[in-house]
């Protein structure tokens, strides 16, 4: 089990999106917060399947909150941590 950081944009009145700073283009998505965190597990557990069929030695390198929140490229986002079985 590994909390992962998700950060969650508002896409507009109805849709929201989320991307996963520790793994390139992850992204999941969701007609409400709640909805788009039940689909990150799912999300980021098949996206790391599929990169160690691709390359045995991958590995998930996560840096810390205090920086990302730091970050320009996630200005605007609310931080969740996702519980994923990887």
């Amino acid at each position: 089990m590994m909390l992962i950081y998700v950060a969650v944009y508002k896409e507009d009145v109805r849709d929201y999106w989320a991307e996963v700073p520790a793994l390139a283009d992850c992204f999941c998505s969701g007609d409400s917060v709640a909805g788009t965190l039940l689909d990150a597990p799912a999300t980021i557990q098949f996206y790391v399947e599929v990169m160690r069929i691709e390359n045995p030695r991958f590995k998930i390198v996560q840096k810390p909150l205090s920086v990302l929140k730091t970050l320009p490229e996630y200005a605007g986002a609310a931080w969740h941590a996702v519980k994923v079985d990887i």
